[in-house]
C-alpha cells in the first residue's frame, strides 16, 4: 500500500505506523501511518497498475500534481500526457 503524497521512488523514509486500515484515533499515528511513497527497482520510475486493469510506467520526474491527480478521485482534476 502507498499514496500519492510523496512521488514515485521518493527517498524518504516510508512512515509504517501500525496496520493498514487502522482503528486507532491518534492524530499523528493517522497522518504518519500513511506516509508510503510507491517504490520499484525500476530505474527512473515504477510501474503503476491502474483501475481499468493496465500498467504503465510512470517516471520520477512526473510533475507531482499529475501525480497527485492520478492518485485521487471525485477531485475533478484533468490529466493528460504525463
Amino acid at each position: 500500500m502507498y499514496n500519492h503524497i510523496r512521488g514515485p521512488n521518493d527517498k524518504q523514509i516510508d512512515c509504517r505506523g501500525g496496520l493498514p486500515h487502522s482503528q486507532r484515533n491518534v492524530y499523528w499515528w493517522s497522518r504518519l501511518s500513511h506516509n508510503v511513497a510507491a517504490h520499484s527497482k525500476h530505474l527512473g520510475g515504477v510501474n503503476a497498475l491502474y483501475c481499468d486493469g493496465h500498467v504503465q510506467f510512470v517516471s520520477t520526474e512526473i510533475d507531482r500534481t499529475v501525480w497527485r491527480g492520478l492518485g485521487s478521485r471525485n477531485q475533478g482534476e484533468v490529466v493528460g500526457d504525463y
